[in-house]
């Protein structure tokens, strides 16, 4: 209670676009990402077919995998299933950029980072890591801007 006013309980909050759950879990803001960018990603593919790999590579980066880190220094999942659904946006998005240059998708149990240094792209995993590192890098070394004042150890 605040004032003699009795505050609800919820279970579910989204702030600034992450949702967050009682168990602080994030299964549900994982889910809604990667459906997201399979939306997303449907849209580039049907709209965008006739274009070069480097604008679809363009539009890929700036549409779906900026969807996929989007506060993810918040919710980077640390059971594998949610990595391998956010990394499996990916991994069809580098197939397409197979069948776009040689008319067929690579065969079954192609090696991903083999795909990956084809292309070179980097892991999402390994960018979700990377950008943890920047922040905490950031944080220690008092680089973080907040509210108009530097963030103090």
């Amino acid at each position: 209670m605040i004032n003699n006013v009795t505050l609800e309980r919820t279970n579910n909050i989204k702030d600034l676009g992450i949702n967050f759950d009682s168990q602080v879990t994030f299964n549900i803001l994982i889910s809604s990402t990667v459906t997201s960018a399979y939306r997303t990603y449907g849209f580039i593919i049907r709209n965008c077919n006739q274009f070069s790999i480097q604008v679809l590579s363009t539009l890929y980066f700036s549409l779906v995998r900026s969807k996929l880190e989007y506060g993810s220094i918040v919710w980077n999942p640390i059971y594998d299933q949610y990595k391998l659904a956010i990394e499996k946006v990916q991994k069809k998005f580098i197939k397409f950029l197979f069948f776009k240059i040689d008319g067929q998708y690579p065969e079954k149990g192609s090696s991903y980072h083999l795909m990956l240094e084809i292309f070179k792209f980097t892991s999402l995993e390994k960018r979700r890591t990377q950008l943890s590192v920047l922040f905490l890098y950031k944080l220690l070394n008092n680089k973080i801007f907040l509210f108009g004042t530097f963030i103090a150890n």
